[in-house]
């Protein structure tokens, strides 16, 4: 079986990008080109609550654009 890679940006890994509004409107257009044209796999939103002395849940969102 071939390795799979993920990656994981946090939110100090996103801050290091320093992209510009128009970097982040092309990344979305283009995400959202790809899903037009049936490149993308997206899945339904799946919450994860952790036990209740957490105080809080995950929002996880599953998806690739091939």
């Amino acid at each position: 079986m071939k390795p799979i890679y993920i990656d994981y940006l946090n939110a100090l890994d996103i801050e290091a990008l320093a992209m510009t509004d128009a970097e982040i409107i092309g990344a979305v257009e283009a995400g959202l080109v790809a899903q037009g044209k049936g490149q993308t796999v997206i899945e339904p939103r799946v919450h994860l609550e952790p036990d209740p002395s957490f105080h809080g849940h995950f929002n996880v969102l599953r998806g690739y654009v091939a």
